[in-house]
């Protein structure tokens, strides 16, 4: 009988945590972690309202899965904070990291970042045919920028900021000798600024990476979610809210002639580490083969 009533309670408690583990991934609504100055992707608008390319993806998901949503803004690094720490359950949109894979599942694809240098039109030496030694470069913090910048670059001074703006007027008051970040953001900052004949972008991209969304890597359920959201979203959809953000179609990621199949990063880095692919096939089977 003791037996009976042990096993009862632990059949119990299992039930129990599965619905407590269910309602935290799945509660509504779900907080979605996005930054106050990743423009045109994320940031607050002149009446401190989330906007952005990002922010309107996820609308169009939340009407998609039927899942309520709200979002918390933060400077860029925190956004991650309040996703490790529990405040938010999605993050709206990063770069994929070896680091970052270790707490973080990532999304299929949603979009994709060029980064490029930065320098102020009032510095004579323009151009990146160095190695920056001894000079200040600057990122935003907790980026893969910085991380990217702390291993190549590493006779240069790595200076990081909270936030895009304060990195922008250090460059152009020659705080900084450059600066490395996304170019339709750092455009886009500097237009409305008024500054963007105070800088000048590197027609050379250092690098161009996907970016996904992520979830805390224990919440399989949710991310489950999330993809299954994108999957509902069509290239086309995704192209009419680009275009209100992008005016350039040359800078644009969703292009009607150019259409991706969305990856996952686990499918990506699958592929990658198997450059060499065999396929099986009949010998005959016409007209196939």
């Amino acid at each position: 009988m003791k037996l009976k009533s042990f096993i009862l309670i632990i059949l119990l408690c299992i039930v129990t945590d599965l619905f407590a583990e269910d309602s935290i991934k799945t509660k509504d609504p779900l907080v979605i972690a996005i930054s106050t100055d990743y423009k045109p992707l994320c940031f607050l608008n002149a009446d401190s309202k989330p906007a952005g390319i990002f922010v309107d993806i996820w609308r169009l998901w939340s009407e998609k899965t039927g899942n309520k949503i709200e979002f918390l803004a933060s400077n860029f690094n925190d956004s991650f904070n309040n996703l490790k720490n529990h405040k938010a359950d999605i993050h709206s949109g990063m770069i994929y990291s070896d680091a970052r894979s270790e707490w973080i599942t990532f999304s299929q694809p949603i979009y994709e970042s060029s980064s490029c240098f930065f320098y102020s039109t009032k510095s004579e030496k323009n151009n990146r045919n160095i190695e920056f030694a001894g000079e200040k470069i600057g990122a935003s913090q907790g980026s893969f920028t910085e991380d990217y910048l702390r291993k190549n670059y590493t006779k240069s001074q790595i200076v990081t900021f909270t936030s895009r703006e304060k990195m922008l007027r250090a460059l152009i008051n020659k705080d900084i000798r450059a600066l490395l970040g996304d170019y339709n953001s750092i455009e886009s900052l500097s237009n409305d600024l008024g500054l963007s004949g105070e800088i000048r972008a590197d027609n050379n991209m250092v690098f161009t990476r996907t970016l996904y969304a992520g979830v805390l890597k224990e919440n399989k359920e949710l991310i489950s979610l999330v993809d299954k959201g994108f999957n509902a979203i069509s290239n086309q959809e995704l192209e009419e809210i680009e275009k209100l953000w992008i005016q350039d179609s040359e800078k644009r990621y969703y292009k009607t002639s150019n259409r991706k199949i969305r990856l996952t990063a686990k499918e990506e880095a699958w592929l990658k580490s198997h450059r060499k692919l065999r396929f099986a096939f009949l010998i005959d089977f016409p007209p196939l083969m």
